[in-house]
């Protein structure tokens, strides 16, 4: 929702006079000499402005009940993201013990695969887990009213945790998503590359999602929505689409690198 009540009234109200004015173009009757309108036309204004001010004061209604129906979602949605919460982060717990994991998820969604690079392949290699935290999924949030009919969708984050690489020198990264009058801001996370990937591979998708100078909020979306609730069946749909693939099954990987996984 958007808090949008007041506006919508007052546009409305700015209106109901273009309204009171579409009159029929023929009309019978005497006519008002000093304004040059019939009686009818008179009468079909005031009814015509009489069923617009009906139904907007109907539709003000619904527009309530809708707010109200946004606030009572939130607050479901803070309340299972709590629930959730131990059951995530035994998830991330176990995919640590998938090697290559996230790297075959991402270059098994079309969408995220046409944005890599060999370079981004490489990097996708390293990664240990992904993390996407909403910015009221935290359990210090309440769920008052005034703390949940604030502004639009919560922002998020996400966040990259890597083995040690030859990339970069830091292990975590976290990019901040907020949304302000119905778009993303984006928050850079600073980077110290270990070599001139940047110089070299300028539309990395690492590169343009570290730097924080395009707008990475569409592949923040998929990572966010179609990613992060069930990243297994990502990877597993691809499996199935395409049997013949060089994609190899999460079996095979852990009988290729039985030392990396936990028993």
């Amino acid at each position: 929702w958007h808090g949008g009540g007041h506006h919508r009234t007052s546009m409305r109200k700015r209106n109901a006079s273009a309204v009171g004015d579409q009159a029929p173009a023929q009309t019978s009757g005497s006519v008002d000499r000093d304004h040059g309108t019939t009686t009818s036309q008179k009468r079909a204004k005031t009814f015509t402005r009489t069923a617009y001010e009906a139904v907007e004061d109907i539709q003000l209604s619904i527009e309530d009940l809708d707010e109200q129906a946004a606030r009572e979602i939130r607050k479901v949605e803070r309340k299972y993201a709590r629930l959730k919460a131990p059951l995530i982060k035994e998830r991330s717990q176990a995919l640590v013990k998938m090697p290559m994991f996230w790297k075959h998820v991402f270059e098994s969604h079309p969408a995220l695969r046409a944005n890599l690079e060999e370079v981004d392949k490489e990097i996708l290699g390293y990664i240990t887990g992904l993390m996407v935290v909403d910015d009221d999924d935290d359990s210090g949030h309440s769920d008052s009213e005034e703390d949940v009919d604030k502004g639009d969708a919560p922002g998020f984050s996400i966040q990259f945790e890597f083995r040690e690489n030859d990339f970069f020198e830091a292990k975590m990264f976290k990019k901040k998503f907020a949304f302000e009058i119905g778009r993303h801001i984006m928050h850079p996370c600073e980077i110290k590359w270990k070599t001139d990937i940047p110089e070299k591979y300028p539309d990395s998708f690492f590169v343009l999602w570290f730097g924080g100078v395009e707008d990475m909020s569409g592949i923040a979306d998929i990572i966010r929505t179609e990613l992060w609730p069930d990243p297994l069946s990502v990877y597993l749909d691809e499996a199935v689409e395409e049997p013949d693939s060089d994609t190899p099954s999460l079996i095979e990987l852990v009988e290729e690198h039985p030392s990396e996984v936990e028993r």
